[in-house]
């Protein structure tokens, strides 16, 4: 497996070279680490590249870079027709292609397509976003009268307003909450990078009723259980999918990615900045925000009708011949 383009002169070595592959990996991974890239992350591209190596150590097959792009090619179709989900192979593609880019740093990447699923549901893909109603509905599932479900509730209010990760709520402290500026500061951010996202009236009451109901446990964790323990990422994600189930949401799953899409559609369609709001999601490039909101088709036409010249002007015409009737009137 001759990762290395530098050696491409020696004679090419037949079959899969494991420990030739480990070692370029255990670089990449410690090049990630060294550029601060979070644990979680660097776990992700460990995930997949173990996923490359299996594919490949099945083969037996050499990996240089004319076979990277067919390997890769052939591993996603393997994927799709063993019905893997789009995001897992969408990961599998985007760590591959960062490997790569990793080990021939001299060579273009040759973009693919990923294929579609066999069993890819369609209808939980296309719904990225809830609805008012869903929205409605999932709201009124918490039961405020006791702490578990008023800090449930304030979770969902949280996430709608400001549209953070999960991984940013997960790791909120205390201190984190300005309830007199209506802002959180998100200190553990992907990419590292900290900023403040804001928050309005709605939030800022109900975020300052739950810390008086949490009290000062002996931590600085925002969120925690009935016994003061620090609430875990995989709870908050337990405790999501429970309330969708409770309001049988069908069409759209409940995550904190869903509220976080649902923030953004909303944002832009009621005249929000797709310049604040790249700030407020932190992504690093406008192009991601861009390609972030999917609006939908009647979306699109509700916000034309609403702002249509055409319209406008006819509107203005018939206030203006109204106007004119009655002051003949008088």
């Amino acid at each position: 497996m001759p990762l290395n383009p530098e050696t491409s002169n020696s004679p090419p070595k037949l079959g899969f070279d494991l420990p030739s592959f480990q070692e370029h990996v255990h670089a990449f991974l410690l090049n990630g680490s060294h550029r601060n890239l979070s644990p979680r992350t660097l776990d992700y591209y460990s995930f997949h590249l173990l996923g490359l190596q299996r594919y490949l150590s099945a083969r037996d097959d050499e990996l240089d870079h004319p076979s990277f792009f067919p390997h890769v090619s052939h591993m996603l179709n393997e994927m799709a027709v063993q019905g893997r989900a789009r995001t897992t192979m969408r990961g599998r593609y985007h760590t591959c292609r960062l490997f790569f880019r990793f080990v021939f740093p001299e060579k273009p990447w040759l973009s693919m397509e990923i294929p579609v699923a066999r069993n890819d549901d369609k209808k939980l893909t296309k719904h990225a976003a809830f609805n008012d109603y869903q929205l409605e509905c999932l709201l009124q599932q918490p039961d405020l009268r006791i702490f578990t479900g008023y800090r449930d509730y304030t979770i969902m209010l949280i996430l709608l307003d400001t549209g953070i990760r999960l991984s940013e709520l997960s790791n909120l402290k205390v201190s984190d909450i300005d309830i007199q500026d209506q802002t959180i500061r998100i200190t553990l951010s992907k990419g590292q990078k900290s900023r403040y996202v804001p928050f309005q009236n709605t939030c800022a009451e109900h975020l300052k009723t739950y810390l008086q109901f949490r009290g000062a446990p002996a931590h600085e964790q925002l969120w925690i259980t009935r016994r003061k323990t620090p609430l875990c990422r995989g709870t908050i994600i337990k405790l999501l999918r429970h309330y969708s189930h409770k309001a049988k949401l069908i069409d759209v799953r409940a995550s904190a990615h869903t509220f976080r899409h649902t923030m953004a559609k909303k944002f832009l369609l009621n005249g929000g900045s797709v310049y604040a709001l790249q700030h407020i999601l932190g992504h690093s490039a406008l192009e991601i925000t861009r390609h972030y909101v999917n609006l939908l088709q009647v979306d699109l036409h509700n916000q034309h009708e609403k702002w249509s010249p055409v319209e406008s002007l006819l509107a203005y015409a018939n206030k203006k011949n109204i106007r004119e009737e009655n002051a003949l009137w008088k």
